[in-house]
C-alpha cells in the first residue's frame, strides 16, 4: 500500500484427486474465490486460484465520504490435470452517507472448462446505529 492506493497479489491452491476436493463449507469463498461464486465447493480436481487486485481510497472527496474502489482479476486452473477454468473480474465501489454505507459489486466470470458464463450485480445498504 502506497498512500490511498494498495494493490495485492496472491496464489491459493485447494486439492482435488479427481474424485474428491478440499472443502471449506464454513469459510466466506465469495471473498477469496471470486464474487460469481462458482467456486463455493472446489470442484473435483481443485482449484488454482492467481489473483492480482489493486484499491483506491478517495479521501479528498468530501461530497462521499468513505469512498472507495476496488478491481480483482482471477485466473482459474483445476489443480489436477492442467485444466483451465476461465477467468474473473470483479469490481466494486462504496461510499458513506450519513449512517448509511452503501456499495455496489459486480463480478464477470468466463467459462473455458467449468461452469458458465456468469456476471452479478449486488448493491447493499448498512446502517449504523
Amino acid at each position: 500500500a502506497y498512500k490511498a492506493l494498495g494493490v495485492n497479489v496472491g496464489y491459493e491452491k485447494l486439492g482435488g484427486n479427481g474424485t474428491r476436493a478440499f472443502q471449506t463449507p464454513m469459510a466466506t469463498l465469495h471473498k477469496f474465490n471470486g464474487w460469481a461464486d462458482l467456486f463455493l465447493t472446489t470442484p473435483v480436481a481443485g482449484l488454482q486460484d492467481v489473483y492480482a487486485g489493486a484499491t483506491y481510497k478517495f479521501d479528498k472527496v468530501k461530497a462521499l465520504p468513505g469512498l472507495n474502489a476496488a478491481v480483482t482479476w482471477h485466473k482459474y486452473n483445476s489443480d489436477l490435470g492442467g485444466i483451465s477454468y476461465g477467468h474473473e473480474w470483479n469490481a466494486q465501489l462504496g461510499f458513506r452517507l450519513s449512517k448509511v454505507n452503501l456499495l455496489a459489486k459486480y463480478s464477470a466470470y468466463s467459462a473455458r472448462g467449468f461452469g458458465v458464463n456468469t456476471k452479478k450485480f449486488w448493491l447493499q445498504a448498512e446502517l449504523a446505529f
